[in-house]
């Protein structure tokens, strides 16, 4: 014969597991905040052309940004590979000069850099997880056609 004593204490262990695994299931919806919608203006054709003017006047423009690679060159059997994300750096500066710079995230230490002046780019692959194997310095002309290469690539 079971004790009381045990028994209440079953009953017990019993109501809180129960507790514990459906209360996550209670909630229904999950309330998220949304980007609110900015208001329409009215513009004139004045106006817009000396915004259009106004953009035209930079030189140079820096952005920071956080960068996701996947390689999707098996998508058409249904399999890709996603790699972490790492933050980025880029600097554009008229007439075609573009300088990136891919970092990794906490350590803010150079993964990659690539630079261009228009007519060539180099590109430094500085880190490659330990192996070795992809560190490369490749230098190319953008005028090349390089689709050669990347039937190469996708062979």
């Amino acid at each position: 014969m079971i004790r009381p004593f045990y028994s209440s204490v079953v009953r017990v262990a019993l109501v809180v597991a129960f507790a514990a695994f459906f209360s996550g299931c209670i909630s229904v919806k999950d309330e998220r905040g949304t980007p609110t919608l900015l208001k329409t203006e009215e513009a004139t054709l004045a106006f817009l052309r000396s915004e259009v003017d106004r953009f035209a006047r930079v030189d140079s423009l820096r952005a920071k940004m956080d960068l996701k690679f996947e390689d999707n060159s098996f998508a058409q059997f249904g399999s890709k590979e996603v790699y972490r994300s790492a933050d980025g750096e880029v600097v554009v500066q008229r007439p075609a000069s573009i300088y990136l710079k891919v970092q990794v995230p906490v350590l803010k230490t150079d993964v990659a850099q690539m630079t261009s002046d228009g007519e060539k780019f180099r590109v430094a692959v500085l880190q490659d997880g330990g192996s070795g194997k992809y560190k490369k310095f490749v230098m190319g002309t953008n005028n090349a056609d390089y689709t050669k290469l990347q039937r190469e690539i996708d062979l």
